[in-house]
């Protein structure tokens, strides 16, 4: 549970706080609609396994 709400309090700092729609997400629900409404789950995750490839790659 604490997993999940890190994550979403990532996303929250990563896609709202610039997004000039905000405040129109009152809830967590509306958030995370808005999120998979603008594909910005399958962005973080790519950008998650680039960094993790990266830092692999930088170790060698």
């Amino acid at each position: 549970m604490e997993q999940d709400q890190t994550i979403v309090t990532q996303n929250l700092m990563r896609f709202c706080y610039t997004c000039d729609h905000a405040h129109g997400c009152d809830t967590e629900e509306m958030s995370k609609q808005c999120w998979s409404e603008q594909d910005f789950a399958a962005d973080a995750v790519a950008e998650e396994d680039m960094t993790a490839e990266l830092l692999r790659q930088y170790a060698m």
